[in-house]
């Protein structure tokens, strides 16, 4: 029952648009997507495992596994990092301004059906120890900004240069371009 409640969340509930810049929980990342990431990768290794020694998961398993598939189709953006981070400020401010197109980088990406989120690094790495998404993702110094797609991870980009913005605004907006190809 809690995987299908997940199930229904993830698509009545998510597939809105790139959020704003909010770190008092308007565009962090929902609950129901965090158990979906941090269980996906080890229920896809597990299904590895299986078919390596000639078995499958189980349908319970199965059907687990599709849910949390569908919760994380499409393409989402996370943007790790804390509310009182300058670089993770700065990085999502330059993202939040118009370029030369009139529009922002978030707005490219929700125009492309992408969802933006944001993990608060600190509370992330407190909260369950060592079965978290910052080490899951081998997140050692923020800010990280991490390209999904389909649950997938595609590109990642460590740290924010406020001296010189432009070559990682043209990391990200290259991604964005690409996104969906």
């Amino acid at each position: 029952m809690k995987h299908f409640l997940a199930f229904l969340f993830c698509v009545l509930a998510l597939p809105l648009a790139a959020q704003t810049y909010n770190y008092a929980g308007q565009s962090l990342l929902p609950a129901d997507m965090y158990e979906a990431f941090l269980s996906l990768s080890t229920l896809r290794q597990e299904q590895e495992d299986l078919a390596s020694r000639g078995f499958e998961l189980s349908p319970q398993q199965q059907q687990t596994l599709s849910d949390y598939e569908q919760c994380l189709k499409g393409l989402i953006m996370v943007e790790v990092g804390f509310p009182s981070c300058k670089p993770c400020r700065m990085l999502v401010g330059e993202m939040n301004k118009a370029d030369a197109s009139g529009f922002s980088l978030l707005q490219q990406w929700a125009s492309k059906g992408g969802r933006f989120y944001q993990l608060d690094w600190t509370k992330d790495s407190r909260s369950r120890g060592g079965e978290n998404l910052s080490a899951l993702w081998q997140v050692q110094s923020v800010p990280v900004l991490l390209f999904f797609k389909d649950g997938q991870l595609q590109a990642r980009l460590n740290g924010f240069n406020a001296q010189n913005p432009k070559s990682s605004l043209d990391k990200i907006k290259a991604w964005i371009q690409s996104a969906g190809q």
